[in-house]
């Protein structure tokens, strides 16, 4: 195998990584995106929602959510 066909093939593989992180990230959020519609539309507050959905329990909204209740 010469040099320009192992740095194509690098890049190649290199970029069908990146497509399949990105579509995979991608599907994550719109998955949570339609939940959330889901459960909004079922009658839940939507701030519960969200902070129901998120995986950080740090969040802004979500601490301030659960002080007040």
């Amino acid at each position: 195998m010469d040099e320009n066909q192992f740095w194509t093939n690098l890049w190649r593989t290199a970029a069908m990584a990146l497509v399949a992180i990105v579509t995979v990230i991608a599907g994550c959020v719109s998955h949570n995106a339609i939940v959330l519609k889901a459960m909004v539309e079922g009658g839940a507050n939507p701030l519960d929602a969200k902070c129901a959905l998120d995986s950080s329990e740090r969040s802004a909204p979500c601490l301030l959510r659960a002080t007040v209740k």
